[in-house]
């Protein structure tokens, strides 16, 4: 969950960087709209597994998945209909929207306890692995 927050709000960012500099065009859609569809899929099969009553951290990423929408949406209007400057102006607030929602994710995330990245799984590695990335860090480390 945390992965995906971080790459929407990587993305919404590059998204406006790519307005302010005037370099957003229609082919850019694509980039900004996949990690829009990885959520959503995601929060499709999270809700699944959570049965009932979802935890805090998936309404919250709800909440993310709908404002990162919005600021699609938005991107691409005024990609479609204003000037660079007007542009910029109508996506701060979209913007702040959505790096404000990952922040609720992630505090959401750290009172249900929530480990940091374990891997894909979101399950331990195992032992061998473990012992890997231990001799990894020591040596990383030690340069």
């Amino acid at each position: 969950m945390r992965t995906h927050a971080e790459v929407m709000v990587a993305i919404a960012r590059k998204g406006a960087d790519l307005v302010r500099a005037g370099r957003f065009t229609a082919e850019s859609m694509p980039e900004l709209t996949y990690p829009l569809e990885r959520a959503e899929a995601f929060a499709r099969a999270a809700h699944g597994r959570a049965g009932g009553e979802p935890p805090e951290s998936l309404r919250a990423f709800d909440t993310l998945v709908a404002r990162y929408r919005a600021f699609v949406d938005a991107l691409d209007r005024s990609r479609r209909e204003q000037g660079t400057e007007r542009a910029e102006a109508a996506l701060a607030e979209p913007l702040r929207a959505v790096e404000d929602a990952a922040a609720a994710v992630d505090e959401a995330l750290r009172r249900e306890g929530a480990p940091g990245r374990l891997g894909a799984s979101r399950s331990p590695q195992s032992p061998r692995r473990e012992a890997r990335a231990s001799r990894c860090a020591v040596t990383s480390s030690s340069t």
